[in-house]
């Protein structure tokens, strides 16, 4: 059997959790070997409107910048337990891109959507096992679990965390789906923050301090303007990652910054986001295979309505039952 080969994941990082997902059921499914992909530093706002960003963007990135090796940022030995578990051999990168089978990661993206959408939904979904296990095993390497510590630490205290996601790439409004997508965005993302503030001290007034999530690259107003909002409109403080170049734990690229908010947001007790976004829905499906049990308090504001509401899309005889299975299963 040739082996399976993507050359690198693509999107955000839950994005390319997803196309790294449908890779491995498909090598399981096929009982075929698979080479490692590279994971990518995702960027979306590429401005090529001056030389220094043309000739950054067209070579140091391409060439330097954009793959990132999978066990930079995630644990070997714990994935080494996946691969044993499931019988997945894994080939040389280098040959496998002559001699293996290309994948398409596009392909592998809506795959790997449908299948975790399936195993929220169905208790006997047949990949439930190796779902549960997929998230269980993909931990931050060691190197990147310091770097998350130390942001926590740093952090600390605050009451929930919150995803904004009102940057210049995201084409939804606050209530908007995929189902009924608009043809643009006419709020600004300073609106779009009062409507979720808003939302948030409907429902919970008791929070004072929220971690924030967001992409910097693609924000088109201040965090200091978001923070002046929350703090003079609804009495809120908050936090975000203070990074800076001589700090040793300061993420080195787009795609450490996710995995650090990634991990923050997956180990808070309360949550609030979009299930439009796949950061949102992968948080609480990670927290659940770690955990061993449903997640609360995780709240979304995209629904309609003047508050927040309870993500009931976790099911807690079904869930309990599938990670009964996983373990007793393989």
């Amino acid at each position: 059997m040739r082996t399976l080969f993507l050359k690198r994941t693509g999107g955000g990082l839950n994005n390319q959790k997803m196309i790294f997902l449908a890779l491995l059921i498909e090598a399981i499914e096929k009982n075929a070997p698979i080479a490692l992909p590279y994971f990518i530093n995702f960027i979306a706002n590429k401005s090529k409107k001056n030389l220094r960003d043309k000739i950054y963007f067209s070579y140091i990135y391409k060439f330097f910048h954009r793959d990132i090796d999978l066990f930079t940022v995630f644990d070997k030995k714990s994935m080494d337990i996946f691969f044993e578990k499931y019988n997945i051999k894994i080939n040389n990168y280098i040959t496998s891109r002559y001699t293996g089978k290309k994948l398409n990661p596009d392909k592998l993206f809506f795959k790997g959507e449908s299948i975790v959408n399936e195993f929220i939904k169905n208790q006997d979904y047949k990949h439930r096992n190796i779902v549960i296990d997929f998230f269980k095993y993909l931990i931050p390497s060691k190197y990147m679990e310091d770097k998350i510590e130390y942001f926590i630490s740093h952090a600390h205290p605050y009451d929930a965390v919150c995803q904004l996601r009102i940057e210049s790439d995201w084409p939804l409004d606050i209530e908007d789906s995929w189902e009924k997508k608009p043809n643009g965005v006419n709020s600004t993302p300073l609106e779009r923050c009062n409507h979720i503030f808003s939302k948030i001290k409907k429902t919970l007034p008791s929070l004072e301090t929220l971690y924030i999530t967001y992409d910097k690259s693609a924000l088109t107003c201040s965090f200091e303007d978001i923070e002046n909002l929350a703090r003079d409109g609804f009495g809120l403080k908050l936090k975000e990652k203070n990074t800076t170049a001589d700090n040793e734990f300061s993420p080195k690229n787009a795609l450490e910054a996710s995995i650090i908010d990634f991990e923050i947001a997956v180990r808070s007790n309360i949550f609030i986001g979009t299930d439009m976004s796949t950061f949102t829905s992968i948080s609480a499906v990670t927290k659940f295979c770690r955990d061993g049990y449903p997640p609360k308090d995780r709240y979304l504001y995209n629904l309609p309505g003047e508050g927040l509401f309870l993500d009931e899309k976790f099911d807690l005889k079904n869930f309990i039952s599938q990670f009964a299975h996983s373990s007793t299963s393989y």
